[in-house]
């Protein structure tokens, strides 16, 4: 299981979740212009260099086949 955050898939999600509050909550200035910093600082931020870890053990004096 992932314990990052996609980058993309988190600005496809803001940019999805914005129109909503025009519809579902009115039009709130705050918040879309919240929304709009958020984005920008999620596209300036550098990535992280994420590399999954995978657990194992090591076997000794195992017989060779």
């Amino acid at each position: 299981m992932a314990e990052h955050i996609e980058r993309e898939a988190l600005l496809k999600w803001m940019k999805e979740e914005k129109p909503k509050f025009y519809t579902e909550h009115g039009y709130f200035h705050g918040m879309t212009v919240g929304f709009d910093y958020a984005i920008k600082f999620v596209e300036k931020m550098p990535s992280a260099d994420v590399v999954e870890v995978k657990h194992g053990y090591w076997v000794m004096n195992a017989p060779n086949p």
